[in-house]
C-alpha cells in the first residue's frame, strides 16, 4: 500500500515540476504613444501596453491559460482613438482593452 501512495505522490509531484508550454508571439507593429503608453501589436492580434519611454519587445512569451471562465481586469489607463475611447485593463498582469463610446467613462472593472 506504501508502494502505491509513494506513485502516485511521485507522479502528483512530476507533474507540477513540469513546466507549462508557452507561445511565442512576434511584434508585428508598433502602433506608437498615446497618453503615456507605447502600444505595441503581435502575432495573436492582441496589443500590449508599456511604458512610453520602452520599445517594444520583438518578441513576448504568453503562457496565460486561454479559459472558458471570464476574467476580472482592473482599470489601467485610457486613450482617446478617434470618436471611440480604448480602456486599458490588467488582468492577472496581463494588459488587455476594451473601446467604448468617446463619451463614456471607462469602469473601473471589466469582464473578459
Amino acid at each position: 500500500m506504501k508502494g502505491i501512495l509513494f506513485l502516485s505522490a511521485m507522479s502528483l509531484l512530476t507533474g507540477i515540476a513540469t513546466p507549462a508550454s508557452a507561445m511565442t508571439y512576434f511584434l508585428v507593429r508598433d502602433l506608437g504613444v498615446k497618453d503615456n503608453m507605447r502600444r505595441c501589436l503581435y502575432s495573436n492580434n492582441e496589443i500590449y501596453a508599456y511604458n512610453s519611454t520602452e520599445i517594444c519587445p520583438l518578441q513576448i512569451e504568453d503562457d496565460s491559460i486561454k479559459s472558458n471562465r471570464s476574467q476580472k481586469g482592473f482599470y489601467k489607463g485610457e486613450y482617446p482613438d478617434g470618436m471611440t475611447k480604448v480602456c486599458v485593463y490588467d488582468v492577472m498582469g496581463e494588459t488587455r482593452s476594451i473601446r467604448i463610446n468617446g463619451i463614456k467613462l471607462c469602469p473601473m472593472q471589466a469582464e473578459f
